[in-house]
Order: structure tokens, then C-alpha cells, then sequence
């Protein structure tokens, strides 16, 4: 029994190790496999936070750079108003001539489409009526004359009978030679310009057919824009104003003027036949060229609002130590003090009406550290500003800018009155 326990024993004690030897080199693979896992979470870690590093240094560095491209706004003075009129091509004179009443036509003179100068004759109408008149004195004339040759010449009482009968045919004469002048009329050009035909049939008389139209219409050579404006541009424009055209049937450019607009209201409806509560105002453009002009060509005129004030965002206006309010312009990169006369200002806008020209470039916040001649950043010498606007366009002379107003901090009192 004692060797059998002891037997026992000893078999138990190589269990016991086996067993502990095997949870020690379990115990050894887990950590070794947890090291391994470690090692690789910590190596992903590592290339995250790097990766997370870098895209955040690349997007401060784009920040900064956007900061110094962008920083600072920019405001562009807005184009003045544009007005825009619709109109056709017209005649500057145009004249229709009809057979006045109890007339017919005895002759034409002209061809349809013929150019004629002032003065040529059209055509000769003839009135019945009068030359009705004329025969029946022709027939009297001939009763006279019978009279006469029935009278012998051979007493002085018959000598005196001749001589009446012959001072009564030269005063029927003379009725007759004043009623042709009547009967025939000649109708001559009241001005130079074009012949165009319309109902020339060799019976026509005035006042057969109502429904045809005239005989002859005269154009003359001469030709104006005939356009309309409605009654909220009406006050915006004045006469001798310069208009850029467009044709629309060509896309020809052309220019003129402004040569008269009526004051009185010509119909409620516009070019487009839209209807309304609106008055409309003929409006007559002078043609600065008459060249591959057409009758009745459509067009449209355009011409800007002239404006001595405008409105900007307060936060682009700045005083300096003289009192004097002034603009930081963006003139190649550079920044220019520009004095401007504000009219009026709150919090949002502020009216100028002195200094700044459209199409100028102001900075919308600048600071006082800001100075003339500093560079914008951002922005080199010659290149655009930062909100994209194109600097390469030269601006007004500066001697001129603004309406005369001066650039330079010594117009404060100018400013001050």
C-alpha cells in the first residue's frame, strides 16, 4: 500500500507538472500573440495620427494661403442704370399726297421708287368742275366772234359794236386763262427723298373709293429711331443724351442722340403691345450715321443713367486724423487712399457722391494700420484683386477721378464744405 501510495504520488506530482508546464507555455503564447497585436495597433495608430497630422498642416496651409490670397474683400462700384428703348427705323419727313376733292389725276411725272430733288414735279390733277367752267366761256367766246364777223366794218357805229365785242372775247380770255390755272394744278416735292407709288389708275378721282390708299407717299432720305420709354424713365432721360444702338436683324452697333422726347402721353401700351396702368412717351433718336440704315428695321438703343452718388458698404470707409473720409482702392495690388464725400452714412451703407467711378476697386474692411502704397496680400504688383475682379483695366486718370474731386489727403476741406 505504501509503494502503491507512493507510486501514486509520483504520478501525480509528472501530472502536476505536465499540466503547469503547459499552462506556462500557454500562458507564454497568449502573451506573445498580445505583443504582436499591440505592436500592430500601435504602428496603425501611429500612421492615423500622422495621416490626421499632415491633412490638418496641409489644410492650415491652405488656410493661410487663402487667408493671404483672400483676406482681405474686395467691392467692385457697381455700372450706372441702364435705360433701354425699343424703337424702328423711320423717315425723318414723310408725306402722303391725295387728289383734293372734285380733282382727277391728268398726268404723272414720277416712277415708283424715283429719288427726286426738292421742288420736281410730281403730278398735275385737273378739275372738272372749274374746266366745265372754262368751256362754257370758250363758247361764249365763240357766240362773240360769229357776232362780230356778222358785223360789217363799214360805219362808225359798227366800228364801235367791234371794238365792244372785241374787249368782251379778251375779257373771256382772261377768265379762261385764270380758271386753267385753277383747273390744272402741279404738285411739286416739298422735299428731297424717295417716290413711292400707291394707287395711280388713269380714272382715279378723289374720293371714288375711301378704302384705297393715298396716290403717292415721299420718304425722305433721312432717317430717325422712333422709340418709346415709359413714364418711370422718363425723368431719367434729357435731350443731346448719347444712346449706343443695336440692329437687331444685323447685330450692327451704331450711335446718336437723343433729339427729342414728348411730353405728351402717346398710347398705355409699349413696343411689346403689353397693357397697363403705365403712360409711354415717344422718344426720336438722331442717327449719328445714316449708312446701311432700312426703313422699318427694329432696334434698340441703350444709354447709361448719369449718377453722381454711390452706395457702399460702410465698412469700407474710413476717417483719417485730418477728419477727412476716405476708400483704400486696389489699383494693381497697391493700396491708393482715396478722400471720397460722403452725403450721408448709418450703420450698413454709406452715399458717396465724390471720389470713386465705377468699375473701382475698393477694399469692403479695410483698418487704419492699413496705409497708402502698401501691398495688398496676396496680390503682387499688377495682378488681379482677391475677389477675382480684373485689374489690368487702366482706370480714369487719377488727376480726373471722382468728378474732380482731388486724391490726396489735402481736399479735407473740400471735403468739409
Amino acid at each position: 500500500m505504501a509503494v502503491f501510495r507512493k507510486k501514486n504520488k509520483t504520478t501525480m506530482r509528472k501530472r502536476t507538472n505536465k499540466t503547469s508546464n503547459k499552462k506556462k507555455k500557454f500562458n507564454f503564447d497568449f502573451k506573445k500573440g498580445n505583443k504582436k497585436k499591440l505592436i500592430i495597433y500601435i504602428s496603425v495608430g501611429v500612421v492615423v495620427c500622422a495621416t490626421l497630422g499632415l491633412l490638418s498642416y496641409y489644410d492650415k496651409q491652405n488656410q493661410i494661403a487663402d487667408g493671404d490670397e483672400n483676406g482681405l474683400e474686395m467691392y467692385t462700384i457697381p455700372e450706372n442704370e441702364k435705360i433701354f428703348i425699343n424703337g424702328t427705323v423711320v423717315p425723318k419727313n414723310t408725306k402722303s399726297f391725295d387728289l383734293a376733292a372734285d380733282t382727277e389725276l391728268s398726268s404723272m411725272s414720277v416712277t415708283d421708287g424715283q429719288s427726286v430733288t426738292q421742288g420736281a414735279l410730281l403730278y398735275t390733277s385737273k378739275n372738272n368742275t372749274i374746266l366745265a367752267q372754262v368751256d362754257g366761256l370758250k363758247e361764249q367766246i365763240a357766240t362773240l366772234k360769229k357776232t362780230k364777223n356778222a358785223t360789217p366794218n363799214n360805219t362808225p357805229e359798227n366800228k364801235v359794236i367791234i371794238n365792244g365785242l372785241d374787249s368782251d372775247i379778251t375779257k373771256l380770255n382772261n377768265q379762261i386763262t385764270a380758271l386753267n390755272n385753277k383747273a390744272y394744278v402741279k404738285t411739286t416735292a416739298p422735299f428731297a427723298g424717295k417716290v413711292y407709288l400707291n394707287n395711280t389708275t388713269s380714272d382715279t378721282t378723289a374720293g371714288d373709293d375711301k378704302s384705297l390708299p393715298s396716290l403717292l407717299t415721299l420718304q425722305s432720305n433721312d432717317l430717325y429711331m422712333k422709340g418709346k420709354i415709359s413714364e418711370q424713365d422718363f425723368p431719367k432721360l434729357s435731350v443731346d443724351q448719347t444712346v449706343d444702338i443695336l440692329v437687331f436683324s444685323t447685330n450692327a452697333q451704331l450711335t446718336g442722340r437723343v433729339s427729342n422726347i414728348s411730353e405728351r402721353p402717346s398710347d398705355q401700351a409699349d413696343d411689346n403691345g403689353t397693357q397697363g396702368s403705365m403712360s409711354y412717351y415717344d422718344v426720336n433718336i438722331q442717327f449719328d450715321s445714316q449708312e446701311d440704315l432700312v426703313n422699318g428695321f427694329h432696334l434698340q438703343a441703350s444709354m447709361k443713367v448719369a449718377s453722381s452718388a454711390f452706395k457702399v458698404p460702410s465698412s469700407a470707409v474710413l476717417k483719417d486724423a485730418n477728419g477727412s473720409m476716405y476708400v483704400l482702392k486696389n489699383m494693381d495690388g497697391i493700396m491708393k487712399k482715396q478722400i471720397v464725400d460722403v452725403s450721408s452714412q448709418n450703420e450698413e451703407t454709406a452715399i458717396i457722391r465724390g471720389g470713386l467711378q465705377e468699375n473701382d476697386v475698393i477694399i469692403l474692411a479695410p483698418t487704419t494700420d492699413m496705409k497708402e502704397g502698401d501691398a495688398i496680400p496676396g496680390l503682387a504688383s499688377g495682378e488681379g484683386d482677391g475677389d477675382g475682379s480684373d485689374l489690368n483695366n487702366p482706370f480714369a486718370d487719377d488727376s480726373n477721378s471722382g468728378d474732380g474731386v482731388p486724391e490726396s489727403g489735402d481736399m479735407s476741406d473740400q471735403v468739409n464744405q
